[in-house]
């Protein structure tokens, strides 16, 4: 298996991890647990993203911003993972962060293979 395609399994992963766990308060699992799986839903995301990155690579400037945009969407699931366990915080705060890093990948996962095309 190719370094890259290895790297977007991982991604993936992730990503349906964090779709599974973000089920688990609508089915009432525990939510300890619900934390604890998003936790790692989270960082199996993050460090997929983390690799994937393109080094040295010669990618134009608009596909570079549209990778940055994913990495973006990467610390926005950090924070909703932090706003999940912080107890003073609102219940409703982790989910926007969350639906804001769904809305950034949603968008680069359209835009980054039209900008690569346009090459």
């Amino acid at each position: 298996m190719q370094k890259n395609t290895r790297n977007m399994l991982v991604v993936n992963i992730g990503l349906l991890a964090i779709m599974v766990t973000l089920i688990f308060p609508l089915i009432h699992i525990d939510a300890r647990v619900t934390r604890i799986a998003f936790t790692a839903a989270t960082v199996i995301y993050v460090v997929g993203r983390v690799l994937a990155y393109p080094r040295g690579e010669n990618v134009s400037l608009h596909v570079k911003r549209l990778l940055r945009i994913e990495m973006a969407s990467a610390l926005m699931f950090m924070v909703a993972t932090f706003f999940f366990w912080y107890r003073a915080a609102t219940g409703t705060d982790w989910v926007a962060f969350t639906l804001a890093g769904a809305v950034l990948v949603i968008y680069t996962s359209f835009a980054i293979p039209r900008a690569k095309d346009k090459e």
